[in-house]
């Protein structure tokens, strides 16, 4: 085994939630990893997360976590609260990793300057419109948050579904999840806080994840719904940070973005509705 994978020792997290088909597909990714996986950690809400996976139970690599609450930054904050490794890579339950995806973040983090690093997303099903318009919508979003430095690129956002970061700068920051995010924005808010620390989130499009995402209409409603509500959340703890971050974008010198495809138009007027929904819901709780 290579000298440098035992003194880099790399966690990888899977928090997951009902899809026990998608877990397995991305625990068997993670697995074929080889001898560059130090541990990995599963966090699951109930065990019935796990039943396509019982046979990893006697694999001394993985250790199952479970939190009883369904919040993705508990479950997050667990995984952190628990590794051991030097790294910690995060990758979501919908995804696969490519064959060499751990290999590609020791490359990274040989670099002593660096400290957090997200890679990159394609979308997985290109035989699913819902899916290939998440991952479009995502892509594009991600690209125009980013800017060039000196040949090399960094992101004024985090998404949380491919990255990695070391145990050390979280310790130093004091760096979990904010748990008042339920299911977006999280990585948003948790990148604004990276960032804070004057700390820069390098891409890395090598570190490279299949990502399957939202897989029918219902789903995508519901996803659509928690952004209109965690956003609220959001807009109230970082107006000024989302001003500067929306203003950069508008000013993008990325000239190598591709627009999310002509066909999510058709679901632009729904979508809108039930972020307006999440949105009055949040405003009624807040003011009942």
């Amino acid at each position: 085994m290579n000298k440098k994978i035992h003194t880099m020792k790399i966690s990888v997290a899977i928090c997951t939630y009902n899809r026990p088909e998608q877990l397995k597909r991305c625990v068997q990714s993670i697995i074929a990893q080889g001898e560059y996986l130090f541990e990995l950690i599963v966090v699951f809400h109930s065990k019935n997360d796990l039943r396509e996976i019982k046979t990893l139970n006697k694999n001394q690599r993985v250790r199952f976590l479970q939190c009883s609450k369904t919040n993705s930054s508990s479950a997050r904050n667990r995984a952190i609260n628990n590794s051991k490794g030097t790294i910690l890579a995060f990758i979501d339950d919908d995804c696969v990793a490519n064959r060499h995806w751990l290999q590609r973040i020791i490359q990274q983090f040989e670099d002593r300057y660096c400290q957090i690093v997200m890679g990159k997303a394609i979308n997985g099903s290109n035989l699913n419109i819902f899916s290939a318009i998440e991952n479009a919508r995502i892509n594009y979003y991600t690209q125009s948050n980013m800017v060039t430095k000196k040949k090399k690129k960094y992101a004024h956002v985090l998404d949380t579904k491919n990255f990695a970061i070391r145990k050390s700068f979280l310790a130093k920051h004091n760096l979990i999840f904010d748990v008042r995010f339920t299911n977006k924005f999280e990585d948003v808010d948790f990148g604004f806080r990276v960032i804070s620390t004057g700390a820069n989130i390098l891409c890395n499009p090598q570190i490279l994840v299949r990502h399957f995402g939202t897989s029918d209409f219902l789903s995508h409603l519901k996803r659509e719904f928690s952004i209109g509500y965690n956003y609220c959340t959001m807009k109230a703890k970082w107006a000024h940070r989302l001003n500067i971050t929306i203003a950069k974008r508008l000013h993008s010198t990325n000239t190598n973005i591709i627009p999310p495809p002509i066909s999510h138009i058709l679901l632009v007027w729904t979508d809108t509705l039930f972020r307006l929904l999440g949105w009055l819901r949040y405003g009624f709780e807040r003011h009942p």
